[in-house]
């Protein structure tokens, strides 16, 4: 039996935490060679708004992130650890939230998609 891939955990992940809304996940690319993986995907939501994932792993290892929330055509939210802020405390680990840049303690694509789902719910 194959080894579940990272994407396969995302799609279950996603499912999950988008059980009852309208919305349907476009897988841009994924790429697994030998012990790296990559993908990068898109939610569309009929609600209107997206959230755009992108991981890449080694040895089943997150080691590059981006997960953000596209409302109408503006970033609302955004995870990464891209290391160009190294004043925020958890660094490379943050956020970017209403033009502000801010520690990200919980990077998980659950805690993503619960921050996410939070501003786009009435």
């Amino acid at each position: 039996m194959a080894a579940t891939t990272r994407l396969q955990q995302v799609i279950r992940v996603i499912k999950e935490r988008l059980r009852g809304k309208d919305c349907r996940v476009k897988i841009e690319k994924h790429r697994v060679v030998e012990d790296t993986e990559y993908l990068r995907l898109i939610i569309i939501c009929s609600e209107g708004f997206e959230a755009h994932i992108r991981e890449f792993l080694i040895s089943g290892k997150i080691v590059r992130y981006s997960y953000q929330l596209i409302v109408g055509k503006e970033v609302a939210l955004r995870y990464d650890n891209a290391p160009h802020h190294p004043e925020v405390k958890t660094h490379p680990h943050h956020k970017h939230k209403n033009g502000r840049i801010h520690p990200l303690h919980n990077y998980s694509l659950e805690a993503f998609l619960g921050e996410a789902l939070s501003m786009v719910s009435p």
